[in-house]
C-alpha cells in the first residue's frame, strides 16, 4: 500500500520510496536505469498498482510490463500511468497467473533487462524456477517485499534455481535482492 499518491513519483520518487519499505529497497536499483544510455525494457510482476513498472519508466526505462492476477489491476495501473504521463505505447498491462498458466505467460514475451517483483515470499519461491524465460541473457532480478524472517529462506530457493544472488539489501524488517 502506497502511503503517499503515485504522481509524487515525478517529483521525488526517492521520498514515495523510502515512505514504503518493502518497495524503496528494489526502487533502488532502477537508480542505473536513467544512466544507461541503451534501451532498458523492465517487467514488474505482482504489480498491483504499477508503481515499479511506472517508476522504471520515469527513470529511463523504455518499455514496461505490468502484470497481476487481479484484473482490477489493470485499470488501476494504467491510472497510475496517466497521472504520471506515461504513453500507453510504452507500458503494458496485463491481468493473469504467472505461477500457474503457462499459456499467459507465453504471452508476455522475453527479452527483458530486468524483472522486478515486489510481493510476498511465497509467490518470489514460485516464481524462482521460472522467472529466467522472461529476461534476455545476463537480465536482471530483483526481488523485494520478502519480511525478514522469510528471507533466508527466498534465498535458499533463489539459489537452489540457479541464480546467483549478487546484492543483499535489508531495511526496517524487509529484504529485497538481485539476482543474475
Amino acid at each position: 500500500t502506497l502511503t503517499a499518491p503515485l504522481s509524487l513519483l515525478t517529483q521525488d520518487v526517492q521520498l514515495l520510496f523510502t515512505a514504503n519499505a518493502g518497495a524503496g529497497v528494489t526502487l533502488y536499483w532502477y537508480e542505473p536505469v536513467s544512466a544507461s544510455s541503451q534501451s532498458v525494457a523492465v517487467a514488474e510482476l505482482g504489480g498491483g498498482s504499477g508503481t515499479l513498472s511506472v517508476a522504471a519508466l520515469l527513470l529511463g526505462a523504455d518499455r514496461a510490463l505490468g502484470v497481476d492476477i487481479d484484473p482490477n489491476a489493470v485499470d488501476i495501473a494504467y491510472n497510475n500511468a496517466d497521472e504520471n504521463g506515461i504513453a500507453r505505447d510504452r507500458y503494458t498491462v496485463v491481468a493473469g497467473n504467472v505461477l500457474d498458466d503457462k499459456g499467459f505467460v507465453d504471452s508476455l514475451g522475453t527479452g527483458y533487462d530486468i524483472v522486478v517483483a515486489n510481493i510476498v515470499a511465497d509467490v518470489i519461491i514460485g516464481l524462482a524456477p521460472s522467472v529466467r524465460q522472461f529476461l534476455k541473457h545476463g537480465g536482471l532480478f530483483l526481488c523485494s517485499g520478502i519480511i525478514d524472517t522469510r528471507a533466508e529462506e527466498v534465498a535458499d530457493a533463489l539459489r537452489q534455481n540457479g541464480w546467483e544472488i549478487e546484492t543483499t539489501r535489508s531495511g526496517e524488517g524487509w529484504y529485497s535482492y538481485a539476482c543474475r
